[in-house]
């Protein structure tokens, strides 16, 4: 590690003195800042290579990072700011419901926003300056509908988070259209996860008896809720879904995880060499283990680095357009989360995998 570093300033004495700023916008403060931090760490990693590696076309990335707090008007206010201040390029947002408003900031301006994490089916088949690396929420709400309905589940408690509404509801709606609308027989949306709404659920826990939740919230919240239920003797099934697989589940939930049934566009059982030495340089970086927002965020930038290189542009020169076109041009990248695609709309495309929490293992059910 220490030859890594001493090649990382030797590489850029030599780089160019050409400079391309890009504005890395996530939550990094208030609720689900978590996400974003683990979101900018994967960023810096990709920085740290590409700089090391002559950037792109030359020009040495800096990266200006900023907080949308988990606030839409905060988002749209910040991304309307970069486009006003000629970047070409955000990373960002790490929730749907923050990118829905950053997108409203750039309509129709020269900048192109390039998203890790935002699943939501409402910003796909858009002809906009919108790239994501996350498939729209279709498929993993699918993947785990048919699962409980063909496991014979037909009470199921919703419970949403209204942070990501934008998230959650269209994958509410293609879940219930697979397993039948009256297999939801509740619905329970909050804002934060605190002692009313955890008595709350409960209360209609014990007066519905569902046989089976589906939680879509944060992996922080999810562990609290998943702790209530088991310890006052609920054992009924947990599906969630892929946005709360996270380290803040691990580090919170613990036991109480055991048997969660999740969907993801990840081989999360297929660790690459590319992988570990990723989570090696980050380890040593940020002292701790990433998370998948972490290798999502790092793929936001190289997408955009492979799709430059091959068509032999640089970042400084070329148009927006230039940019958003060479990506689609390329359309697969096989990086760190394995083989995916962009299709000419901008949205990512790849496999569903479903999954089991087991002894905080994840077992593989079904692709």
């Amino acid at each position: 590690m220490r030859c890594y570093i001493y090649l990382n300033v030797l590489l850029l004495l030599f780089c160019s003195c050409r400079e391309e700023k890009i504005a890395f916008v996530g939550t990094l403060s208030g609720s689900g800042n978590k996400t974003g931090l683990y979101a900018k760490n994967g960023l810096e990693i990709a920085v740290d290579e590409i700089n090391t590696s002559g950037g792109i076309g030359g020009s040495r990335i800096i990266l200006d990072i900023f907080d949308d707090k988990n606030d839409p008007s905060i988002a749209e206010g910040i991304d309307y700011g970069i486009a006003m201040k000629n970047y070409k390029i955000i990373i960002g947002h790490n929730t749907s419901e923050m990118s829905k408003a950053g997108l409203k900031a750039i309509a129709n301006k020269q900048i192109l926003m390039i998203s890790p994490y935002s699943a939501s089916d409402k910003l796909s088949g858009l002809n906009d300056n919108f790239i994501r690396i996350t498939p729209a929420s279709r498929n993993q709400a699918e993947i785990t509908a048919r699962y409980a309905k063909r496991t014979g589940y037909k009470r199921i408690y919703v419970l949403y988070d209204k942070t990501n509404i934008a998230y959650s509801s269209t994958f509410i709606d293609y879940f219930s259209d697979e397993t039948g609308n009256s297999s939801i027989i509740h619905k329970t949306l909050f804002e934060s996860v605190d002692e009313i709404i955890l008595k709350e659920i409960l209360y209609r826990s014990s007066v519905l008896n569902p046989d089976s939740f589906l939680i879509l919230t944060s992996g922080r919240s999810l562990a609290m809720i998943c702790q209530t239920l088991r310890k006052n003797g609920f054992r009924q099934q947990i599906f969630t879904s892929g946005a709360a697989i996270n380290l803040e589940l691990k580090e919170n939930s613990g036991k109480y995880s055991e048997g969660i049934i999740f969907p993801h566009f990840i081989n999360l059982t297929n660790d690459s060499q590319q992988n570990t030495v990723f989570r090696e340089k980050y380890l040593f970086k940020f002292g701790e283990e990433p998370s998948i927002v972490s290798f999502l965020a790092y793929e936001s930038l190289m997408i955009l680095k492979q799709s430059l290189d091959e068509n032999k542009l640089n970042i400084a020169d070329a148009s927006v357009d230039e940019i958003k076109e060479a990506i689609i041009r390329k359309k697969n990248f096989s990086i760190l989360t394995g083989s995916f695609s962009i299709n000419l709309n901008g949205d990512a495309e790849r496999n569903s995998y479903l999954y089991r929490i087991s002894k905080e293992k994840y077992v593989l059910i079904e692709n």
